[in-house]
């Protein structure tokens, strides 16, 4: 199977047999049935990549088969779902727009060093407008459902 990377002015394609040094990351799915946390997460990362994407009239449905290369993550590889703070919890490189930020890097290595002594006074993942915007995103929700 071909895969090739959907971010805009990227032409890069991985064909089976062929060796590549690249890597290729699906757009995230939205995971349901493993808890609000877990739900929560990955629909805020989804929403997330598609706006860094700017792919136009994309659904749920139509992004299944969508990939972006390693060449736009900072490290190379996306960060755990529950890294949110890292740079690479999205795309953020060569983006083919130039709405895209660059991370700071420095910012999250301070914050996983405070993480790491036991410091973070953070008490939650999710503002208040998070919730809210989830309480009103029916997009998600209606994907999980649809299935059942």
């Amino acid at each position: 199977m071909v895969n090739s990377c959907c971010v805009k002015d990227c032409y890069n394609i991985q064909k089976p047999g062929r060796e590549n040094d690249r890597r290729y990351f699906q757009v995230p799915a939205v995971v349901c049935g493993k808890g609000e946390e877990t739900f929560q997460l990955t629909s805020r990362r989804r929403r997330e990549w598609l706006a860094q994407l700017k792919l136009k009239g994309l659904t749920f449905e139509s992004t299944s088969r969508r990939f972006v290369c390693s060449d736009h993550f900072v490290s190379g590889v996306p960060a755990y779902l529950r890294d949110v703070n890292a740079p690479n919890w999205k795309p953020t490189l060569k983006l083919g727009h130039s709405d895209s930020v660059t991370p700071n890097s420095d910012r999250y290595e301070r914050l996983r060093g405070r993480q790491s002594a036991g410091n973070d006074y953070s008490t939650s993942q999710f503002g208040e407008s998070e919730e809210v915007l989830m309480q009103h995103d029916g997009g998600a929700e209606g994907f999980c459902n649809a299935g059942r």
